[in-house]
């Protein structure tokens, strides 16, 4: 398997992730609706590739657990770091 453990050590995540161009609302908003009209539950949502968790964010205005999904174990710390986790 490749090496998944990018040397990020020194990244700025914070300001990745305060910088980084956003996904448009209406695209999440497009997920909510097709989430809502197929009757699902509004308790948990998984994020496939979390990096450092811009996609998070949003889920968890709506979700109220994110499950963080990434090959890098240093990506999920970073996440759950930038959230309180």
């Amino acid at each position: 398997p490749a090496n998944t453990n990018f040397n990020f050590s020194n990244m700025d995540w914070q300001g990745y992730k305060n910088y980084r161009p956003r996904r448009p609302p209406a695209l999440f908003e497009i997920i909510y609706q097709y989430h809502d009209r197929q009757g699902g539950a509004w308790d948990c949502a998984v994020d496939i590739g979390v990096g450092p968790g811009v996609v998070t964010e949003e889920l968890l205005r709506r979700f109220k657990h994110v499950v963080l999904s990434d090959p890098s174990p240093h990506y999920i710390a970073t996440a759950k770091t930038l959230f309180g986790a």
